[in-house]
């Protein structure tokens, strides 16, 4: 291919040229080349870099707190294979996130929880990632927030793929096998555009339980370890129920911990067991509403360590013998 440029040797206008041998190909009078299918990062990035230079140079990249756990974001993939190794570098970029296997289940995710960004896998069994992306953004979404930022992935990586993506609502999309790279680039993009997550919640309701052991702090302290031993018990109950399809050890399990949380006032832990008893007297599947319960035990752990650690009695110091 050739560039016409201008018979009076002055500039012309600036020519990107887009094409599917990006890398291999160098045509004369293109100020820059874009592989197909184009992604909205990397053509936002060429474009700043062709009309403003050194707007484009001197630009950080979207920056975002370093610690980015307050973030939750929700994985759409059926492979599980796929799904740990996403999962695998999300936890390395420092994302938090939850894994369901097909559109349906995303569906059913994203209208219980508040997520902030989707990874939507685009070929699915039940329900695949187009009309999943076109539940959530539907006049009848049950979703939290059916503007949440939707990125496909897509093994195809056509460029036809790019414009069904787009035309079924999704923000992006990235080529599959995901590189780590991309990946972190285009979360950046996104989530830089959103609101820093806020300050992480207390799970536990320190003020209330205090009360209810009558200003004790140090029996508070102590019953609170106990706590903590009971609730990794009920955990390992529960996780062993779970694997083994047996509701009625698990829905045992879930009573003893929904009353052990109400007694030490750790309310988000209740309502997330409720979740959970809701799915299993339904009959639903259990992976959302059990991750989102082991993520409310993480931080109810955290949380009592951190009180035990502050309002337990400092050691005794023996007085040494006299000499």
């Amino acid at each position: 291919a050739a560039i016409a440029t201008r018979r009076d040797g002055k500039q012309g206008l600036p020519v990107i040229v887009l094409s599917s041998l990006a890398g291999r190909v160098a045509l004369p009078g293109a100020r820059a080349v874009v592989s197909k299918p184009v992604r909205r990062a990397t053509l936002h990035r060429t474009l700043a870099e062709v009309f403003s230079p050194a707007v484009a140079v001197a630009a950080p990249a979207p920056r975002l707190p370093a610690n980015r756990t307050g973030w939750r974001l929700l994985l759409v993939e059926d492979n599980s294979i796929n799904q740990r190794v996403a999962l695998a570098i999300l936890a390395r970029l420092g994302y938090r996130a939850d894994a369901v296997a097909n559109g349906r289940e995303a569906v059913t995710a994203l209208s219980r929880a508040p997520y902030d960004l989707v990874l939507m896998d685009c070929q699915m069994p039940e329900m695949d990632g187009y009309e999943a992306t076109r539940a959530v953004r539907g006049p009848d979404s049950t979703a939290l927030n059916p503007n949440i930022p939707i990125v496909a992935m897509t093994a195809n990586a056509l460029t036809g793929d790019r414009e069904r993506c787009l035309e079924a609502g999704m923000n992006d999309y990235l080529s599959k096998p995901i590189n780590t790279k991309a990946l972190s680039e285009c979360l950046a993009l996104h989530l830089s555009t959103l609101s820093v997550p806020s300050a992480p919640r207390t799970a536990l309701d320190w003020k209330e339980y205090l009360e209810r052991m009558g200003g004790d702090s140090g029996l508070a302290a102590e019953l609170l370890s106990q706590f903590c031993r009971e609730v990794m018990d009920y955990q390992v109950r529960a996780r062993t129920a779970l694997a083994k399809g047996d509701g009625v050890t698990l829905g045992r399990a879930m009573q003893s911990l929904k009353s052990a949380a109400g007694n030490y006032s750790a309310k988000n832990l209740r309502l997330a067991v409720t979740e959970v008893e809701t799915a299993l007297a339904q009959g639903l599947d259990l992976s959302t509403s059990f991750n989102a319960l082991e993520d409310e035990l993480k931080a109810v752990l955290d949380d009592a360590s951190r009180h035990i650690k502050n309002e337990s009695p400092a050691p005794r110091l023996t007085p040494a013998p006299p000499s």
